[in-house]
């Protein structure tokens, strides 16, 4: 039986040391003090029920992940609820998109060669003219892909934005159940799980492995895998960066073409649901404020509503206060509802704003693609010496990029890596 370091216990890791575990020893080593990830169920902090502080959604029937909660005895919940747009205090009834659209979605299936948004919105459809449009096309980039339109490929747009709505689904409870599945799998096998020890040195030879925490503990192996989020592989200045010996170059510059983009999420919970006074059965709500997205808890009719700032956007408030960004939530609600911000406060029950940018062990939220991220895959995705192995939702190549089931998929395909060899 060879001996397995998993680094990070977020979907990635936990599913393949569930896989690995069963004929292997795993041990997982995950620097936060907790489980998960970017995934985090908070069923405290004064909400009267358990809320997401980072994924929420299943988007569409994704076989990986439905297989799990099917196995975990987890039931589904379908959203509900209509959308509805609002612009500077006022509803808009019918939010078409802006002419060109669709000759804009043509030429992007056109293009031959890829190319960042913003090149191929400058070469095709500069001018006031298009003003509008290209407004709408950076403002769905930074806020659906949390993309940066001078990076993020225009290829990888097009297959996202051409794919449509599918349905969606919460897990009843939260996504915090799924992970505590996965880590009673995994005890059940054997697999030691240490919390609190942040990874900081992999020394590597074949078939050999010596990993160091920030609390100078040495776990030894044969082979380890590196689940940690892209962000900590591409910036070498992170607390939670990781370093190896010997250097591992060209991976961490095929780290570097990989998107990655931060969230900010609010969640509010009030005395009753308000909004459904104005717009009966809101379901998503977009808007023009310093929260351009919310949305509810429909059909469920709990007063609780999300909201949901992406992008670079996201980024630049890394260092803001909490308190500065439930204020100004509120602000964006208030101009909306026309509600003001002391009538809001006093229906307020509980409240929590959740940086993802600020997080030391995710420094954002999900990946995108930039031009090179499909070679920088097939690079990072083949073993080092068959001994080191890299995995995540940010490793992911297939139909499904920025979810959970990404995560799930790109973990399960790791170790069947190592058992198969």
């Amino acid at each position: 039986m060879q001996s397995i370091i998993i680094i990070g216990a977020g979907a990635a890791g936990l599913m393949a040391a569930k896989e690995l575990s069963v004929s292997n020893h795993v041990i997982i080593l995950e620097g936060d003090n907790r489980l998960g990830g970017r995934i985090h169920t908070i069923d405290n902090a004064g909400f009267t029920q358990p809320v997401e502080a980072g994924a929420e959604f299943i988007h569409g029937n994704l076989p990986l992940t439905l297989q799990l909660l099917k196995d975990a005895g987890i039931e589904l919940l379908e959203t509900g609820g209509e959308m509805f747009t609002s612009r500077n205090g006022k509803w808009v009834e019918r939010d078409t998109m802006p002419s060109g659209w669709a000759n804009m979605m043509q030429r992007m299936h056109e293009l031959t060669e890829d190319t960042t948004l913003e090149d191929f919105l400058q070469k095709n459809y500069s001018g006031e003219k298009y003003a509008k449009l290209c407004e709408r096309a950076r403002g769905y980039a930074e806020g659906y892909d949390v993309a940066d339109p001078v990076k993020v490929s225009a290829f990888f747009l097009r297959d996202e934005w051409g794919a449509g709505w599918d349905d969606q689904y919460r897990i009843k409870g939260g996504y915090g159940r799924m992970i505590s599945f996965m880590a009673a799998e995994c005890i059940k096998n054997g697999v030691e799980i240490y919390t609190g020890n942040m990874v900081k040195s992999v020394e590597w030879a074949q078939d050999s492995v010596t990993v160091t925490t920030d609390k100078g503990l040495e776990y030894h192996a044969t082979k380890v895998i590196v689940t940690v989020p892209v962000s900590l592989m591409q910036n070498n200045q992170a607390k939670a960066h990781i370093g190896f010996t010997p250097a591992i170059n060209s991976h961490i510059n095929a780290f570097r073409n990989i998107g990655y983009g931060g969230v900010i999420k609010i969640v509010l919970e009030f005395k009753t649901a308000f909004w459904n006074d104005q717009k009966a059965n809101l379901g998503f709500l977009f808007c023009s404020g310093f929260i351009p997205t919310w949305w509810t808890q429909a059909p469920d009719n709990a007063p609780i509503i999300i909201g949901w700032l992406g992008g670079p956007k996201a980024d630049a408030l890394v260092l803001e206060e909490e308190t500065t960004l439930l204020e100004r939530s509120l602000q964006s609600l208030s101009t909306v509802f026309g509600i003001s911000v002391t009538q809001l406060k006093t229906e307020l029950v509980a409240s929590k704003a959740f940086n993802w940018p600020a997080n030391q062990f995710s420094m954002g939220a999900y990946s995108y693609a930039k031009p090179l991220t499909a070679q920088a895959l097939q690079i990072i995705n083949a073993p080092i010496n068959n001994t080191l192995f890299f995995a995540g939702e940010g490793l992911y190549n297939g139909e499904h990029p920025g979810t959970v089931e990404a995560a799930l998929v790109s973990g399960k395909h790791v170790a069947e890596k190592i058992l198969h060899n």
